[in-house]
């Protein structure tokens, strides 16, 4: 895909299940997610999403069925959120850390 044209949020979350699944598989830190996810939904391009997962190999697809996984991916993503808001808080970026644990209560109820 050429590396000039403009990323969709389906591509930033793609690079986001990625990056959790690699997280999850201990290729990085928590930190490392963080830093990672926040730059995939900051993209702008197809390049710079690839640039985001360069160094990861290539991932083996699930295993669950393709209706399951569309239907079951919301939960995750607003995980992904929730710990984006969580860091970007953290950092002094956005409101404070009250609004941050606020939001992920909110989204725990959202995903049970």
């Amino acid at each position: 895909m050429n590396p000039h044209l403009r990323a969709s949020d389906a591509d930033r979350d793609r690079v986001a299940d990625a990056l959790q699944r690699h997280t999850a598989e201990g290729r990085l830190t928590l930190a490392e997610f963080d830093q990672r996810s926040a730059a995939a939904y900051a993209a702008r391009t197809i390049g710079d999403l690839d640039a985001i997962t360069a160094d990861l190999p290539p991932l083996a697809e699930p295993a669950e069925p393709a209706h399951t996984r569309a239907t079951g991916a919301i939960g995750p993503r607003l995980w992904v959120l929730a710990a984006l808001l969580a860091a970007l808080a953290g950092a002094g970026l956005i409101g404070g850390y009250a609004d941050a644990a606020a939001a992920g209560t909110m989204m725990d109820g959202m995903c049970h």
